[in-house]
């Protein structure tokens, strides 16, 4: 239960710092149903940390099929966005947690900066949650948010 607790204060506090109405709706959202603990605090299984850091020009939109052809082949995916939502299409509240559903969403970041700033940011995130856990993630894979994959990611586990 404390690890929710620290995981859910962390989904606050970058919700404190997003400007953008529709992600802090969906990061509040997720303080709900977030991951009761880190895999990091598991049995030792390889733990990926997917970083996701860019404009989220397409996110909204390609979410389910990142969800289900990146992430959810790869075993103990924990997520973490550092998003620029200024270029992306007009979304609900609703339409935005949603896009979100299909992640194992540990941090969560609107910054209007360049990629490798968002990338930093988001290492920093991740970096956060190792420290609570006391553990490293196994695996780290950063791409983009507005990324469509194809097919399905093989042989990550």
């Amino acid at each position: 239960m404390a690890a929710r607790r620290v995981i859910a204060a962390a989904l606050l506090w970058a919700a404190a710092r997003c400007d953008d109405e529709r992600l802090v709706a969906a990061l509040r959202r997720r303080v709900e149903r977030a991951p009761t603990a880190s895999a990091l605090r598991g049995n030792g299984t390889t733990t990926w940390a997917v970083v996701f850091a860019g404009e989220a020009r397409t996110f909204v939109r390609i979410s389910e099929r990142v969800a289900t052809r990146l992430v959810a082949p790869l075993a103990n995916a924990e997520c973490y966005f550092v998003v620029d939502v200024e270029k992306a299409p007009r979304a609900s509240e609703a339409r935005w947690a949603a896009a979100f559903d299909g992640f194992a969403v540990f941090g969560l970041r609107q910054l209007a900066a360049p990629l490798l700033e968002k990338r930093r940011v988001a290492f920093e995130l991740f970096e956060a949650v190792e420290r609570a856990a006391g553990r490293r993630y196994a695996r780290v894979l950063s791409t983009r948010p507005d990324v469509d994959h194809l097919a399905a990611l093989d042989g990550a586990a």
